[in-house]
């Protein structure tokens, strides 16, 4: 009788074993080498081939001197915190550096991730009017992806075209001048117009 107490006290005394919660879900995004950044002038329309060469090394020129990045990186970086912080998820510590473009390839590279969110600048440049040689337009177009790396297939997938448009259209000068200022200013414009975009579609996605 007393090792029958002993024993019952000792189930008593053992703690409760909680049950396994499942991990948290993390959101990856990613990072790939700067789109070419395409000049566009009247003078270098003019050449052809080799005018569309001098176009790409002299948009490379200008992102360089006037630190001008990719916004694709900073798009993927953003859309992923605000998916992850909507479905109760962590975001990846670092980047996933992609190059292709399926999104088995993406998922594949992503680890351990749930969601990918993958941005890629499609193109991006400034180029002048037909009919008005001296004033320009910046464009910006990108691709949106959120990949699901369970199925290895995109859940969510949007294009941004945006343009500066011809109201009041800058000259060379006033894009390249104090530090690209005018140039800087269109491309946050089309960085904040296509992430309010993909946000969109992101936000239309059913609740898991």
């Amino acid at each position: 009788m007393f090792s029958v107490l002993i024993f019952a006290a000792a189930l008593q005394s053992e703690p409760a074993v909680e049950p396994a919660t499942a991990p948290q879900p993390v959101v990856a995004y990613t990072t790939r080498a700067p789109a070419g950044f395409i000049a566009s002038t009247a003078a270098k329309a003019s050449f052809a081939m080799i005018g569309a060469a001098a176009m790409i090394a002299d948009g490379q020129r200008i992102t360089k001197e006037n630190a001008i990045e990719d916004p694709a990186g900073a798009l993927s970086r953003t859309l992923a915190e605000r998916f992850a912080e909507a479905r109760s998820a962590a975001v990846a510590e670092a980047p996933v550096a992609v190059k292709g473009g399926k999104p088995a390839q993406v998922a594949a590279a992503a680890g351990e991730a749930r969601y990918v969110v993958d941005v890629q600048t499609l193109g991006w440049g400034f180029s002048y009017f037909p009919l008005d040689w001296s004033h320009f337009a910046v464009g910006y177009r990108a691709n949106l992806r959120l990949i699901d790396t369970q199925t290895r297939k995109a859940v969510a997938d949007d294009t941004c075209v945006w343009d500066s448009g011809k109201t009041n259209p800058p000259t060379q000068e006033q894009l390249l001048s104090d530090g690209a200022r005018g140039l800087k200013e269109r491309i946050a414009a089309a960085s904040d117009a296509c992430l309010q975009q993909f946000q969109a579609k992101i936000d239309a996605l059913p609740a898991a």
